[in-house]
């Protein structure tokens, strides 16, 4: 029987999976690590604060606040 941080690991990783393959199939491209915050914050309904709104902003679906304005 696979421990619980395998379990969340094999979940977040499948669905980073499935958003990569979306977002390549539209021609666009994300790092890995951006995609496995992006499954995490989508799964436990968070909203990504970050200054690199570029990459979140292209995950459906998921709510991004732009974190740059403030530092601004």
């Amino acid at each position: 029987m696979k421990g619980f941080g395998q379990r969340c690991v094999g979940h977040f990783s499948s669905l980073s999976s499935g958003m990569r393959a979306t977002l390549e199939k539209a021609g666009k491209r994300v790092p890995d690590l951006d995609l496995l915050i992006a499954a995490t914050a989508q799964t436990h309904h968070l909203i990504v604060a970050t200054v690199n709104v570029r990459h979140f902003s292209l995950t459906p679906d998921l709510p991004v606040e732009d974190w740059s304005v403030a530092l601004s």
